[in-house]
């Protein structure tokens, strides 16, 4: 098992070296590890998670939100952009027709040459998602490629404000706060008994329903799994 002082150093190093050249990366990484393999193995793995391959070639899905608005990706309305990452762009979007309306959030490849191995990341991911099934986990609704052959997939989309902002906005006692912790805990638990870990984990892929302070129920945060992968 690594140490807490081992992962503190392989994310100094990871984010010293994916702010330098790619061809400059491998060689920052060994140079800080030494005669530690166990580190070094975890960062070379990291860094190939964001440059797959050697010349990667990456071009932007669009140059701005405002293109897609309006359109459609399979049966559902782009409305707006909500953020990007480093596989993709997540979409807000409403389903399409009259039997009801629903907002979702897409997530959508970025356009790339040579991407294989991105392509397969990326459909691992989907589905990973698939497998999912849990109140305080968003859901996967459908998936796709879009006319350009993009794969995407649709995810219950979490009206609500970030946690951390939801507790001060509510004024959440610490035993509120602990209710709240632990069905983030519950979430991630059912995670690890399927074999999935988040290697992103951050408060801010936590959201919380603005419209209830009930914290043991409605109110639990969900929470969208963002680059989740077999451990190894």
């Amino acid at each position: 098992m690594t140490s807490p002082d081992t992962w503190n150093k392989i994310k100094r190093i990871f984010h010293e070296a994916s702010e330098l050249e790619p061809e400059l990366r491998l060689g920052h990484i060994r140079s800080e590890c030494g005669d530690d393999p166990e580190a070094r193995a975890e960062l070379e793995c990291l860094i190939e998670s964001i440059e797959p391959a050697r010349g990667f070639i990456e071009e932007p899905i669009f140059s701005g939100s405002a293109p897609l608005v309006g359109k459609s990706i399979g049966r559902y309305r782009i409305v707006r952009e909500i953020g990007r990452g480093g596989m993709g762009v997540v979409l807000l979007a409403e389903r399409e027709g009259d039997e009801f309306r629903q907002l979702v959030a897409i997530k959508v490849l970025k356009r790339v040459i040579d991407s294989d191995q991105l392509v397969r990341r990326f459909n691992r991911e989907r589905q990973i998602l698939a497998l999912l099934n849990h109140p305080n986990i968003a859901r996967l609704i459908d998936g796709g490629a879009t006319d350009d052959g993009l794969p995407y997939f649709v995810m219950e989309y979490v009206e609500g404000l970030p946690l951390m902002k939801y507790c001060t906005l509510n004024g959440l006692s610490a035993n509120e706060r602990i209710r709240l912790f632990r069905d983030i805990c519950s979430a991630v638990s059912y995670a690890h008994g399927l074999l999935i870990v988040h290697r992103d984990l951050t408060i801010e892929h936590n959201r919380t329903p603005r419209a209830t302070r009930n914290c043991s129920t409605s109110g639990s945060p969900r929470r969208s799994v963002k680059n989740p992968a077999r451990p190894r």
